[in-house]
């Protein structure tokens, strides 16, 4: 039984590994990241430049970061998970999600 179970333990770690090195840069779950982080960026910045602050800059920097932490936290999740990982490149795709965000709450804003 301790042979299986070695073996077991072996399988996963393969597994898991496979699964942190396959990970693509250009997937569904990339464009999920980009996708959440450029919306989340866009609603948070008008929602504060509306209620909060009447200054864009303090707006989009707000919108940003909020979305990044957001981001950064569900990553430390990640961690945690079994089977799962904390990814860089999801990360990355985030913070190009919020890059696009703020430009885009710029041009709507007409700055």
């Amino acid at each position: 039984d301790l042979h299986l179970s070695i073996r077991r333990q072996r399988q996963m770690c393969i597994r898991d590994r496979n699964m942190y090195f396959n990970d693509s840069w250009v997937s569904e779950d990339k464009f999920h990241h980009f996708t959440v982080s450029l919306l989340g960026t866009l609603f948070l910045s008008q929602t504060s430049l509306a209620m909060v602050d009447n200054d864009p800059g303090d707006a989009s920097a707000l919108g940003s970061s909020t979305m990044f932490c957001i981001g950064v936290g569900k990553e430390f999740s990640d961690a945690e998970q079994t089977h799962n990982h904390f990814c860089w490149k999801d990360l990355t795709a985030n913070l190009f999600g919020a890059g696009f965000g703020i430009v885009l709450f710029f041009k709507l804003n007409g700055n």
